[in-house]
């Protein structure tokens, strides 16, 4: 009887700690946000539109290997006699020092593809007046989430599969546009170039109206102008560090030509020059 008592004492005593527990559990942490908070914010959309850039521009993805770390030593852009890279040189993909690079390029990418599709789901169910800019900035923030999208699987392709001159209906990597997604089945390397291209267009319509009218084709006629700030406040400053319309032209040239189109790529090409 008195065991009886004495764990019923006890109980009483933890049952209020496990409920502080719980409340402590579902605290928010102060340097993060859910998803939920995120995307019913009028600022919210902006905030995940620049992570994903910021995710980007890591030293694993674009702020190093992927341009002149990595690339360069497979593309023999300089001479390596020593070093971690010249075992890139060498092809030798399975080495340790090699293989957790190539790695984090198809993590990091389709993680980047993954904050796209959720953004662009989320996107979907808002109102003009959810947004700060309404309808201008909804598009803005619609299309370069699209063009990212076309452009990261563009990249995927180029790093995974054979050039479409030695390969073009080999399976070589899936091509997500849902969120959330456990997996996709592979798909034709011609396929992929078909929907990077679509979205890529998709993009470029939707941020055209403010980059060749509200903006202004001068906005992008030097470097100061396409890095400077913009009198419409920090989200639309430096638009040429950004998915705008010109770069998303330049990359449907790449493209086009990658996939051995040289019609459609010289007339997305001379529209750039």
């Amino acid at each position: 009887m008195r065991k009886t008592i004495l764990y019923i004492i006890i109980s009483l005593l933890i049952l209020p700690g496990l409920t502080s527990c719980n409340k402590w559990l579902d605290v928010q942490p102060q340097n993060s946000v859910s998803e939920d908070n995120l995307f019913n914010s009028k600022e919210g959309f902006r905030n995940a539109l620049n992570g994903i850039y910021l995710s980007l521009v890591e030293p694993s993805l674009y702020g190093a290997e992927l341009t002149y770390a990595t690339m360069s030593a497979l593309s023999y852009n300089y001479r390596i006699t020593s070093g971690t890279y010249l075992t890139t040189m060498q092809f030798d993909y399975e080495h340790s020092q090699v293989r957790p690079r190539l790695d984090k390029f198809w993590e990091g990418l389709y993680n980047a593809i993954a904050n796209c599709n959720n953004l662009l789901v989320n996107i979907e169910n808002k109102n003009a007046e959810d947004f700060i800019d309404g309808l201008q900035e909804k598009n803005l923030i619609k299309g370069e989430a699209l063009a990212l999208r076309g452009f990261l699987h563009f990249e995927l392709l180029r790093l995974y599969a054979p050039s479409i001159a030695v390969d073009a209906q080999g399976r070589y990597i899936p091509y997500y546009t849902t969120y959330p997604s456990h997996g996709e089945t592979k798909i034709s390397s011609m396929e992929v170039l078909n929907r990077a291209a679509e979205d890529l267009k998709l993009g470029r319509d939707l941020v055209a109206p403010y980059d060749t009218i509200t903006a202004g084709y001068s906005a992008f006629a030097s470097p100061e102008a396409r890095l400077s700030n913009n009198s419409n406040g920090a989200f639309y400053s430096r638009r040429g560090t950004r998915l705008n319309y010109f770069a998303i032209t330049g990359i449907l040239a790449r493209l086009y030509l990658y996939a051995n189109d040289k019609t459609n790529a010289l007339k997305y090409a001379q529209e750039i020059v």
